[in-house]
């Protein structure tokens, strides 16, 4: 039975919609936070995952298994620095738990677009209350959405990516272990993945009530903001996302 491991947040759903409706293997399928979820490919325990983009050189024995991921070509709307401070005002930032790829960005974006040098403070559970002052925190996936009007700046980190680049961030990809791989199986899953796609206008009340976002927004957060395609051009801004990490030496 192939085992599949899904983040759990609300941009992911359709993914998790074309899965369970219409891939036609034996499969499981497990949802996690991003972190956790690459942690489960790596120890084995996840034969196909949605990976954070930041972890994908790490997985010697998995390779992209289509062109379906998590993309953003400008603002993201989910994965935002929140302060209630100008950015060069920023003296120590709070980093998501949940996150790698979006804790990697922010350092990138620190270093060489924005050009500060502020303090990074691995965060915990309830760290959003501590966001005051010069302190900024990074906040990803559901809880961003539902905090958009609690801080005085809200700086989008795919948006400040495109500015400094103009190129996609690539936030996820699908990965699969390279001993499973077929084109069999490629197709399955990518069919599979293209109908939870088109079929996810059905499910948006459903999906609100349960990630606790307003029907409306959750509607455009996955008309407007979220793309499921990695397009040639976010395979290059993936390549470059990869190339700044090795540049400024980010533990990630």
């Amino acid at each position: 039975m192939l085992q599949i491991a899904a983040v759990s947040y609300l941009n992911t759903k359709p993914y998790i919609l074309g899965i369970e409706k219409y891939l036609s293997v034996p499969h499981q399928i497990q949802v996690y936070q991003p972190k956790i979820c690459a942690k489960m490919l790596k120890i084995g325990q996840a034969d196909v995952g949605l990976v954070p983009a930041a972890v994908l050189p790490e997985l010697d024995n998995f390779a992209p298994i289509s062109d379906y991921g998590i993309v953003a070509k400008a603002k993201v709307f989910s994965v935002s620095l929140y302060s209630q401070v100008p950015i060069k005002e920023i003296l120590s930032i709070l980093l998501d738990y949940e996150s790698r790829t979006s804790v990697a960005l922010t350092r990138i974006l620190c270093q060489n677009y924005w050009n500060i040098y502020p303090k990074f403070i691995d965060a915990y559970p309830g760290y959003e209350n501590q966001i005051q002052h010069n302190q900024a925190g990074v906040v990803i996936g559901d809880r961003a959405i539902n905090l958009k009007t609690r801080y005085r700046y809200d700086f989008d980190l795919a948006q400040a990516w495109y500015e400094y680049t103009q190129l996609p961030f690539v936030f996820a990809l699908w990965v699969i272990r390279k001993d499973l791989y077929s084109a069999e199986l490629h197709a399955l899953l990518n069919h599979a993945f293209e109908q939870g796609i088109k079929y996810k206008e059905n499910y948006y009340s459903q999906w609100a009530t349960l990630h606790q976002v307003d029907e409306k927004i959750t509607r455009l957060y996955l008309n407007k903001y979220i793309h499921y395609i990695i397009s040639d051009e976010a395979k290059q801004g993936l390549a470059l996302f990869f190339k700044e990490l090795s540049r400024v030496h980010i533990q990630t």
